[in-house]
């Protein structure tokens, strides 16, 4: 089968539905194998999804809602960006503070 954005959503639904891959692969009439394999692809297996306790976490919006592992994951990237933003902060405050000075020095008539 050849999988998009929007068979894989719906293949996510189901699962974190708590459907069996005998029941996602009749409600999205494909062969079982496909359900095994892009499954095993994604990372969103059985024994992960009852782990995380994650049967039936779809909201009344049809929004599956990511795993626990996935939250973590982009939690750890914003925090990272966060630190990064800081990072340049902090290095543009210092230029601003160089500037500034080199601008005091131009207007008294000696560049550096």
């Amino acid at each position: 089968m050849k999988w998009n954005d929007e068979s894989t959503a719906k293949l996510r639904e189901l699962v974190y539905a708590g459907k069996s891959n005998k029941e996602i692969s009749q409600v999205m009439g494909i062969n079982i194998n496909d359900v095994y394999s892009k499954r095993s692809q994604l990372g969103i297996t059985m024994d992960k999804v009852k782990n995380m306790g994650l049967a039936a976490s779809v909201d009344d919006e049809e929004h599956v809602v990511r795993s626990r592992d996935e939250v973590l994951c982009e939690m750890g990237k914003v925090l990272n960006a966060k630190k990064q933003a800081g990072k340049k902060i902090i290095r543009c405050d210092k230029r601003l503070v160089e500037l500034s000075e080199e601008l005091q020095l131009a207007c008294k008539g000696t560049v550096k």
